[in-house]
Order: C-alpha cells, then structure tokens, then sequence
C-alpha cells in the first residue's frame, strides 16, 4: 500500500471517529473534491450522503480509475485538483445512505474556514489552502502570496509594466478570505462571494467588481479614487472602511459605512453616504441612506451574526452561505423578526436549538435545511 493510501486511511478512520482535526480535514477534503470544474465540501453534507459520495468514488474508482466526479453545488463553484490513488484498505466508507431526517441536536456541521480560489486572465484557477502556502507566483511586476488565510499581492515597482491582467478571487460556501491588493487595501471577502481585480492599478482610478459580499479598508490615495462595481450600482471613495453586500438572491445593494465619505451612485443618481448610514439601492428610484447600526451589517467581519428585528428568511440566507446548506422556508415563519448576536465559530446545530427556542423547528435532510413551525412538521 502506498503512503498516500495509508495516510487517506487514516484521516477517513479519523473522520468517522470523529477525531479528525481542522487540518486534517482540510487534507482529507482536498483529496475528496478532487475534479476540474467544481467542487464541495463534504463537511457540509449529512454524514450518510457523504459517505456514499465517497463510496461511489471509491466503486468507480475500482471499475475504471477514473478520478473525476461530478458533484453540484448550489453557492459556487471552484476548481481543486488533487490525485491521490486510494486502495481497497478504505473499506470503513462502504454504508448505504440512509434517507432519515435529522433533528436540531442531531445537526453537526461545522463553521465556515479561511479558504478560497484565484481565477487567472488564462482561465486556471489556484486554490488557496494550507497546502498553497508562500509565494504563489509573481506576475507583471506583482508577488503574490498566501499566508495564514490571507492572499497578498505585493508590489515590486522596480518591475511593474502597464499590461492589465484580471483576476478573481472566489470564495465558497462556508468559506471567507482576507485580501491585500497591491495598493495597500484590505478587503475581506464573505462567504459565496467573488471579486475581479487587476494584478496592479495602472489608470487614474482604482476599479474592482464584487458580486456576493466585502468589507473593504481603503487604501488612501487622492489622485486615484476607488470605485466598487456590484450588479447596477457603483460606490467611489478616496479612503474609508465600509462594506458592500451585492448577493444575486438578495434584493439591490447595500452599501454601509464605518468611516470615512463615499458616494453611491444608481440609475443615473449619486448619494453621498455618511458614517453609520447605509443606502440599499433596489428598484427604488431615489433611494436614500438611513441611519443605522452599521456594526450589525459588518459584524460578520469580526466572526458573528448580529440580529436586530430580522426576518428570518434574512437569517436563514445567511446561515445557509456560511454553512453551505440549502435553505426551504414555511411561508408561515419566513417573515418572523429575531435580535441577537452569535458567534459564527458554533457548530450549526448549536445555533438552530438557540433559534428553537422561538416557536421554531429545524430539520435536515439530504443538505437541505428545513424551517418551520413544529405543527407543520410532515
């Protein structure tokens, strides 16, 4: 038996103990979505359907070697690759699925990590894990690193030219990712999020588009304003610290500031937003900022869900990106409001028997989440 193969053996036996460390299952995800076009992470799976996903790699894998799975995913998709041969010593995965709902108490996925992808100008994709640490590669006078679960493009100015690639940088259900661009700005990408950027700004004005959700940390620099592209609206700054959420199921844009001026533009329309405003542009035609608690928008950012009199289709979209799990709703609780604030480092089972607790029930079955009162329980 190979090492690779031996060691395989031993993180699955770990997996199904129970065992295995946040590191260990990084490795033993990398193998599992192993493929050229998408991928998912089989922590987000019920434990029975994850199982016979590997299973059935495993079968196919013995019939004809062939290590190329297809596997949907409903946030995003990303690319891995990673060839590992398995032996027949991996016998502890061969169970039937078994197609039973799963309670509350019984839900154990875990949160979200650091991880993510670059998409290069060529079309190939890089994936940013533990195994990608270092210095990734340097391209037109750029160096770019991953370290820590932080991706950074560092300048070298004494090797800069005026070509122009784009990249986009990716991040999957359940995932985050912290981003240094080579001008110095910090952006911190949400869960099911994507961000096109140039490797460096080489025009007057410093452009990125964002579909998803970032909090971004501006670096100054009045000669090139910074400008945010999200589906139809546009935000422009000089400096500041504020956060744009643009998800594609989500109704418009937000734009909510901590520090700093920046001025939102829609449909012909700008708006100058202050700190501790936001401003959701929709399909209103004149949408104005409204004073809020801006920490409640960014408070993912800092690793919790903050609820202030929310809907719990809101709550439930943002439990379902962060824990990569498909969300059906009753129509009879969709609009019930909750507050709170909760740390998005719990196993998601422990925060549905929090939200139980308001005449709520929680079951899953075959990763979908379903939310209901307990009387409309089939």
């Amino acid at each position: 038996m190979s090492i690779e193969s031996e060691r395989i053996k031993d993180l699955t036996n770990k997996y199904l103990l129970g065992t295995i460390t946040e590191q260990e299952q990084i490795e033993l995800d990398n193998w599992y979505n192993e493929d050229d076009d998408e991928t998912l992470s089989w922590k987000n799976e019920e434990f029975d359907v994850a199982k016979e996903r590997l299973f059935s790699k495993i079968e196919n894998n013995l019939s004809n070697g062939d290590y190329r799975p297809k596997i949907r995913y409903m946030w995003t998709r990303y690319a891995a690759a990673a060839v590992l041969f398995i032996s027949l010593a991996v016998t502890a995965f061969y169970l039937k699925r078994q197609h039973e709902v799963i309670y509350a108490e019984q839900i154990n996925i875990a949160p979200g990590i650091s991880a993510g992808a670059i998409q290069l100008a060529d079309g190939s994709t890089i994936v940013l894990d533990d195994a990608h640490q270092g210095e990734l590669f340097s391209q037109e006078g750029v160096n770019i690193y991953y370290r820590d679960g932080v991706l950074i493009y560092s300048a070298n100015h004494d090797h800069m030219n005026n070509n122009l690639s784009y990249h986009t940088i990716r991040t999957a259900g359940g995932n985050k990712l912290e981003v240094r661009l080579e001008d110095g700005t910090s952006v911190w990408l949400n869960s099911a999020s994507a961000l096109q950027i140039p490797v460096h700004f080489t025009s007057s004005e410093r452009v990125v588009h964002l579909t998803g959700e970032a909090y971004f940390e501006v670096a100054k620099n009045k000669l090139k304003p910074f400008k945010v592209f999200a589906k139809d609206t546009e935000v422009r700054v000089l400096g500041t610290h504020f956060n744009v959420q643009a998800y594609l199921d989500s109704d418009g844009v937000k734009t909510s500031l901590v520090e700093g001026l920046v001025e939102v533009s829609y449909k012909g329309k700008t708006k100058l937003v202050k700190p501790g405003q936001h401003l959701l542009t929709s399909n209103l035609l004149d949408p104005l900022p409204t004073d809020v608690d801006v920490y409640q928008d960014v408070a993912w950012k800092e690793g919790f869900f903050e609820f202030d009199n929310t809907p719990l289709k809101d709550i439930m979209l943002q439990l379902g990106r962060w824990y990569a799990v498909d969300i059906d709703i009753d129509e009879q609780v969709k609009d019930v409001k909750l507050g709170g604030r909760i740390s998005k480092n719990m196993n998601l089972g422990k925060i549905l028997q929090i939200l139980e607790k308001n005449d709520l029930n929680f079951r899953m079955k075959n990763n979908v989440l379903y939310v209901s009162k307990p009387s409309n329980i089939q």
